[in-house]
């Protein structure tokens, strides 16, 4: 194939690793199309700024009154999450709404929303927070970008319940005037660490609730929805992990019990990382330190993942200057 330059001369077309999509509006609703025409990919050209916008106000809001910033995560994190679910309805992704980490958001919002005052909604959040939903940047090998939607909602997912149990649980070190607090945030001030029922709730509630959580997952991804698991327009962790290679000298052939395997691999990882819950909730250094290093993953993430974009363009720009 060629095309006439402006110069007038005969080009041919370069052909650089071409790359075939599936048509994920195929049978798709009307509604769902036009939504991804008309609204989504116009917001998708306001993301740089809906995400510094977002940052600086939790940021403020944080650093002001921990009674405001509360207030703000709501509305932000009950939006992007929101969002989410729009775009992955019409993106057809919706099976990964039912994973492990939206579960802490939702309790991130309960806590937030109703129940500020309860020690044990309050350990539930945290325990899943500051744990395996939080390393799963690391795992998801999410990136810092603000100039995509959906990573920025996995950054939000995975880091926002940690930040803001670190912010509940060391309030008394992060603000002067405390007092103002005690009256409607659970009181952490005085928790220190021994073998009593806060030690074993921190580091038990989180398999509690994996466990009800894998017994669902179970069956919806081998009984009711299991159609939808394994498929192609259906996306689903459980369709990545079946096509998955990464994890075959722990478990083979992924193409039989996936979800068993799969479910197995999500217990290894909460095994793995439950200790840092309790490290996170005695040690206010700890704490703080393992915050900072999941949002310098982010950062240096996103700094990797530009730098390998931008060697792209070099080569496939060299390449089609040989090509001339």
């Amino acid at each position: 194939m060629e095309y006439i330059d402006n110069n007038g001369v005969k080009r041919k077309v370069p052909t650089i690793n071409p790359k075939f999509k599936i048509d994920r509006f195929e049978g798709q609703s009307k509604l769902a199309k036009y939504l991804n025409k008309h609204f989504v990919s116009k917001m998708e050209k306001f993301t740089s700024v809906r995400s510094i916008f977002l940052v600086s106000i939790l940021a403020f809001m944080l650093g002001y009154n921990l009674n405001y910033y509360l207030i703000a995560l709501i509305i932000i994190h009950s939006y992007l999450l929101l969002y989410r679910c729009l775009r992955f309805w019409i993106d057809r992704w919706l099976m990964y709404l039912i994973e492990y980490c939206y579960i802490g958001n939702v309790f991130l919002i309960y806590f937030s929303l109703f129940d500020r005052n309860n020690m044990n909604v309050f350990l539930s959040t945290y325990s899943m927070a500051s744990g395996i939903i939080s390393l799963a940047v690391v795992a998801c090998d999410n990136h810092a970008d603000i100039t995509d939607t959906d990573f920025v909602t996995s950054c939000s997912i995975h880091t926002l319940p940690v930040a803001t149990m670190w912010a509940v649980r060391w309030k008394h070190y992060l603000y002067d005037n405390y007092l103002e607090y005690k009256g409607n945030i659970v009181d952490t001030e005085n928790i220190k660490f021994q073998f009593d029922e806060t030690f074993f709730k921190i580091l038990l509630l989180p398999y509690f609730y994996w466990i009800i959580w894998a017994s669902i997952y179970f069956v919806l991804n081998t009984k009711i929805l299991r159609k939808y698991a394994y498929s192609d327009f259906y996306e689903s962790t459980i369709g990545d992990f079946y096509k998955s290679k990464d994890f075959e000298f722990l478990f083979g052939d992924h193409t039989k019990n996936t979800t068993i395997k799969y479910l197995m691999m999500h217990l290894v990882f909460l095994f793995a990382v439950s200790i840092i819950s309790v490290l996170n909730f005695y040690s206010f250094y700890f704490n703080t330190a393992y915050l900072l290093f999941i949002v310098f993953f982010l950062g240096y993430n996103q700094s990797v993942k530009s730098r390998k974009e931008f060697n792209k363009i070099v080569r496939n720009a060299e390449t089609l200057d040989k090509q001339d």
